[in-house]
Parts: structure tokens; C-alpha cells; sequence
């Protein structure tokens, strides 16, 4: 198979506390952590079909929506494809760690599914700035944060079971919300319904999104606030949230939900607050509702 370099994928981290691991290191204004700037290379893998365009070639539509989602979230800072004979493209992203770099990677559809294949994150000396275009979104002038609202469930179930909760109405309507509009689609509606009367945006998340997903692995969707956070849910500011599921044996299933795109201030603050609270009751109704369930 022809060897295809399609990206250099330059991540903006946040370093640890290794400086020959992370590279040339600059200190932030506030005396925390450093910034270190690293590079990971793509070609094509065992999926990639020679001579045919991007657009043609497997997940596609589905690369295209997880990188769309890391724009709209701030993760994606840019990106371009270079205009020289040996062509490729790059992005620039930003992450907490190298492993949250990985990750970032790794979480590309294509990489997931064969078409291409990554290597490891390299340091670079050169520093890039962490303010985005993406921070001038409307609703939110605030610069992005690295932060990320991660939470983590087991369920006594099928992994069906648990992916139909999360990508159907009647599954959400089993443990979350009973009114919903969900069509498992990219680019298609997340919508949970979970206010009685509507305000001036809705009864619930109306205007989200499906990002991207893979079946019985991952899902991905946009996620707005609620009405506590008055600021950011009638600016309709959004995050995203993206779960992953994992078969451990056993009839047990591994949930792992991260809740990314948040930005710097007060409301942000608050928002989060309120997340970290409220996903804790919605991860522990997940159980419940399969709990005392013959397998």
C-alpha cells in the first residue's frame, strides 16, 4: 500500500512535570503548569484505498463531525493542508497531557477505524498561543480551558443495553428524561426534553447534536446548560460530551463520559459545578435501571 502522510497533528498540552519528556517549556503567567507543543504524524493504514480523494474514503462523514466537534469546542485551534508536492495536512489541538493527546488522536474515526494509523506525539521547541478563534464563538468571548469533567460507571448489562440507553428515546426515557427526540445519525438531533414549560430556548437541549459515533464503542453529542446557568444557556453556548463503552466480561460494561469545550469565567465556573453534580445522579440512575435485572 502507498504510504500516505495525511496530517501533522500539532497538540498544544499541558506539560507534566518531566521537562526532557515535554520538551522545551515556557512558564504560564500564573506560575503553573508549562505549555509544551508536540507533533504525531498519520499515514495511511490497511484501510486507506490509493488514489482516491478524502471524501471517498471510509468514515469519512464521520472524521469530518469529530473534528468539526473539537473546532466547535476549542479543542481544534486550526488546521490546513500543506501546498507542497509531498502533501498532508495539519491541525493544531490542545490537550491536558501526552496521554490526553492520545487520546485526542486516537478518538479520530479514521484511526479507529484502520484507514490510517498514528504515531507517538514528538516535542516541538517552537510555542503556539492557547487563545482560538473558537473562544469568539457567540455566546462566549472567553478564552478555552483545558479542563475536562470526566466521570466513569459500571452497569450489570448488555453492552446493547447500554448503548440503546444512550442512543434511543426509549433508552434515555428509561433512566434520564421521558421526553426526547434522538436519531442516531451524524449531524442529527440530540434533543432531551427535560423542563414541563419552555423558556426563551426550549424545554431542554434542543439544538444539539449527534458529533460522531461508533457503534457499541463511542458517542458523541452537543450539550447546552440549563436555565441555572442563565448566561450561557440563553447565549445557547455549548459543550460536547463524548462516552465510551467498554465490555469488561461478566455481564459488567464500562462506562467512561468526559464533558469537554469549557471556557474561563464565572459562568463557565458555575456550569461546571452544575454538570459535575448532575451527571452523577444521571450516571447513577444508568445503574439503577438495570439493577436486580436477570441476565
Amino acid at each position: 500500500m502507498q504510504k500516505w502522510l495525511i496530517s501533522a497533528v500539532v497538540l498544544t498540552l499541558t506539560a507534566g512535570t518531566n521537562p526532557a519528556a515535554s520538551g522545551d517549556r515556557r512558564p504560564e503567567p500564573d506560575g503553573g503548569p508549562s505549555i509544551a507543543n508536540y507533533v504525531c504524524l498519520l499515514e495511511g493504514g490497511s484501510r486507506w484505498i490509493d488514489e482516491a480523494p478524502a471524501h471517498k474514503q471510509p468514515a469519512f462523514d464521520e472524521h469530518k463531525a469529530y473534528w468539526q466537534a473539537k473546532s466547535d469546542s476549542g479543542v481544534l485551534v486550526t488546521h490546513g493542508v500543506f501546498a507542497d508536492s509531498a502533501g498532508g495536512a495539519m491541525v493544531t489541538v490542545q490537550a491536558k497531557s501526552p496521554a490526553e493527546a492520545r487520546d485526542v488522536v486516537a478518538g479520530d474515526p479514521w484511526v479507529q477505524a484502520g484507514v490510517v494509523r498514528a504515531g507517538s506525539p514528538r516535542p516541538l521547541i517552537a510555542p503556539i498561543g492557547r487563545e482560538t478563534a473558537a473562544s469568539h464563538r457567540a455566546g462566549s468571548t472567553a478564552p478555552p480551558s483545558t479542563r475536562v469533567l470526566s466521570k466513569e460507571v459500571t452497569v450489570h448489562a448488555t453492552l446493547k443495553e447500554v448503548w440503546d440507553c444512550w442512543t434511543t428515546s426509549e433508552g434515555i426515557a428509561s433512566f434520564f428524561t421521558a421526553d426526547s427526540r434522538i436519531e442516531l445519525r451524524v449531524g442529527g438531533p440530540y434533543e432531551l426534553y427535560m423542563m414541563s414549560e419552555p423558556d426563551a430556548v426550549g424545554r431542554g437541549s434542543e439544538g444539539c447534536k449527534v458529533l460522531s459515533y461508533v457503534p457499541y464503542e463511542m458517542l458523541s453529542f452537543e450539550w447546552s446548560f440549563p436555565p441555572k446557568v442563565p448566561t450561557l444557556r440563553y447565549s445557547r453556548a455549548k459543550t460536547h460530551v463524548v462516552l465510551r463503552f467498554e465490555d469488561q466480561g461478566d455481564g459488567i460494561i464500562r462506562v467512561r463520559f468526559d464533558q469537554l469545550g469549557w471556557r474561563e469565567g464565572e459562568d463557565w465556573d458555575q456550569g461546571f459545578a452544575y454538570f459535575d453534580a448532575a451527571w452523577d445522579m444521571v450516571l447513577e440512575n444508568l445503574k439503577k435501571r438495570f439493577q436486580g435485572e436477570e441476565r
